[in-house]
């Protein structure tokens, strides 16, 4: 089953996003981190996440669309705060180096959309990110992920999807090309991609 993503959700995607995608949080403060991010979006405001959920009540897959950042990130801050100033804390003390990335990803460079490196207003829907645990892939799970996710910006009036994924991510790359996205552009070990809907 395929629904919208609850906070109730948001430790069960952590670990899931943690197990499966790249990134520099980790242990027991990086899934808090990450928890917080799933339970702002799922608010609702600027975004949106869907989340597939086996019989068992197990998550097989999720994944998000941003269409405005700034709404998602304000909510962030607003009703995480305190995680994101405790958890952050920790997470910065024992790793120092992270303070580039977070920096980079909160504070947009110049000539670049916000945070993430691509534009997320006027007309334009992030996908960020699929995850599938690695025991349903191959099952079609990313496959009516990324469906309803493509109907979610079509209802909302989205005229394309963007997004980034790493250039030696062979297996998300070949994915997202199988489904009709093409590449734009190959920036920072990006390729930044589009799916005209």
């Amino acid at each position: 089953m395929i629904r919208v993503i609850e906070r109730s959700d948001a430790a069960g995607i952590a670990a899931l996003h943690l197990q499966v995608l790249r990134s520099h949080l980790r242990g027991v403060a990086g899934s808090h981190l990450v928890a917080a991010y799933y339970r702002a979006l799922a608010i609702g405001k600027g975004g949106i996440g869907y989340v597939s959920v086996e019989n068992d009540g197990r998550v097989s897959g999720f994944v998000c669309g941003i269409w405005e950042q700034r709404l998602v990130r304000g909510i962030l801050f607003r009703h995480e705060w305190p995680r994101l100033l405790g958890w952050g804390g920790i997470l910065l003390m024992l790793t120092p180096a992270l303070l580039r990335d977070v920096w980079s990803r909160f504070v947009p460079r110049r000539g670049v959309g916000r945070g993430s490196g691509v534009a997320t207003a006027g007309g334009e829907y992030e996908l960020r990110p699929i995850a599938v645990a690695a025991e349903f892939r191959g099952q079609g799970v990313a496959e009516r992920l990324l469906m309803r996710l493509v109907d979610d910006a079509q209802n909302r009036g989205f005229h394309s999807i963007i997004l980034k994924t790493e250039v030696d991510n062979g297996r998300a790359n070949a994915f997202y090309v199988k489904r009709g996205f093409v590449v734009e552009r190959t920036i920072d070990g990006y390729n930044h991609y589009r799916l005209a809907i």
